[in-house]
């Protein structure tokens, strides 16, 4: 089912390859290089789930996470890192967040997606 993604990933060639798989496979996608712009996105527009990096300057994706949660605690997010440690991923699962890995395989990365936009019934 598509939706509308918010894919954050500071590395612009990463954040161009998601954003060609999500649009390919039919969904809406806005795409931004920082959570601070994510944060701008998100109070301007509805998405229907968020993409995002971990290790970006100014604010972590963790951080990014809690912010999102706060005002939209039931929209799927799923955060894409290469450098997460056994403390992190245990503090992401308990807001309800997806993990996976860089290097990752992109179809699991939009299987994964469709699932959690079908679950939330969009």
């Amino acid at each position: 089912m598509p939706g509308r993604i918010l894919i954050v990933d500071d590395d612009d060639d990463f954040r161009g390859l998601l954003k060609d798989v999500f649009t390919q496979a039919g969904h809406t996608v806005t795409a931004v290089n920082s959570a601070h712009n994510a944060l701008g996105e998100l109070s301007q527009h509805e998405f229907d789930a968020v993409v995002t990096d971990h290790n970006m300057p100014e604010m972590s994706g963790e951080e990014l996470i809690k912010r999102i949660r706060s005002s939209e605690p039931n929209i799927p997010i799923i955060l894409v890192s290469g450098y997460l440690n056994q403390d992190l991923i245990q503090n992401l699962k308990n807001v309800n967040t997806e993990i996976f890995h860089k290097p990752l395989n992109v179809i699991s990365l939009l299987r994964k997606t469709d699932e959690k936009l079908n679950m939330s019934g969009k």
